[in-house]
């Protein structure tokens, strides 16, 4: 099963959560800034999108399934979000179109903010929500939905 726990939530701040090898203290990142977050001051939120630290191919085979009658098990525009596997700390959001899955990038820059094309945002979860209603591409329509 893939770990969904990698970001957390504090009295209404979002952060991101980089390691949790330490019992009472986590490292986290808020806005580009990295520090020690105690681990009781925390809850952890899962988020059915986030798959952690798997491969693409992984990804694509997810996005990909097939249902007994041969259709695809997730409709156009499902998403998911793992680690990047070639920068630590860095997303890729994968997204189903067609018969194909497309990658994206989450870039972020040194004050903690993100996008996938231009605007930026405070945290992942409102770039995800951002491209619920405006296409993460820049070619064709690609809006994001939550997988079944």
């Amino acid at each position: 099963m893939h770990d969904k726990k990698q970001l957390i939530q504090s009295k209404l701040i979002t952060f991101q959560i980089l390691c949790m090898n330490e019992q009472y203290w986590y490292k986290a990142e808020l806005n580009g800034k990295v520090g020690i977050v105690p681990s009781t001051s925390v809850e952890m939120r899962d988020y059915d999108w986030f798959f952690g630290p798997i491969n693409r191919e992984k990804a694509e085979e997810i996005l990909l399934e097939r249902k007994a009658d041969g259709t695809y098990s997730q409709p156009d525009g499902a998403f998911l979000v793992r680690h990047d596997e070639s920068s630590e700390g860095k997303f890729s959001v994968l997204v189903k179109l067609g018969e194909s899955v497309q990658q994206f990038k989450v870039l972020s820059d040194n004050t903690g903010r993100y996008s996938i094309w231009g605007k930026k945002f405070n945290s992942l979860n409102q770039v995800l929500e951002h491209h619920r209603t405006t296409s993460a591409s820049t070619t064709r329509a690609v809006l994001l939905k939550d997988m079944f």
